[in-house]
């Protein structure tokens, strides 16, 4: 399962930089018992980055956001080639996106969700290439063979929306 993530950080020279969630989003893979300590921290107000039995999910979420810093700019804009050496950096804070974490908010139970198995189908065109459909945590993933871009997603209300079925079908 992916938990989607912005982070903060702050330089050794004082600099910080707050990843905008409007343009850009980190995600991971996450076991089912790493997603709901962090939902369940979250929830109850609690940082990430303070959260109890997820230290090696932050230190693979530390990884990937000191890769992708390599490939910024102090001010957020995207470099061309990556650093040769890493900024020294003196923390790191993420946050769950605000919309997943409104979502979840509005949930009667929240954590019913990961009760559920994820479930996925293919649809198949008639030149052998599919899209592939998956259902997980309230989510729906759409990823079309035919393109090596990453795959949509969108919180089911908005999949059903989009596919014309009223609201509760």
């Amino acid at each position: 399962m992916r938990l989607n993530y912005t982070y903060s950080i702050k330089y050794e020279n004082g600099k910080t930089y707050k990843q905008n969630p409007d343009k850009e989003q980190m995600g991971i893979e996450v076991t089912t018992d790493e997603y709901r300590k962090v939902v369940e921290g979250v929830l109850s107000g609690e940082a990430i980055t303070n959260i109890q039995g997820v230290s090696e999910l932050l230190a693979r979420m530390s990884d990937d956001v000191l890769f992708a810093d390599r490939f910024k700019n102090t001010d957020g804009s995207s470099r061309t080639k990556g650093l040769k050496k890493p900024r020294n950096i003196t923390e790191i804070e993420f946050y769950m996106i605000d919309s997943e974490i409104q979502a979840l908010k509005e949930m009667n139970n929240p954590l019913s969700i990961l009760e559920n198995q994820p479930e996925e189908m293919k649809i198949y065109r008639d030149d052998g290439s599919y899209v592939s459909i998956k259902s997980e945590l309230g989510k729906v993933y759409i990823k079309s063979s035919k393109s090596g871009a990453g795959a949509m997603s969108m919180d089911i209300d908005t999949f059903l929306w989009k596919l014309d079925l009223p609201m509760g079908w």
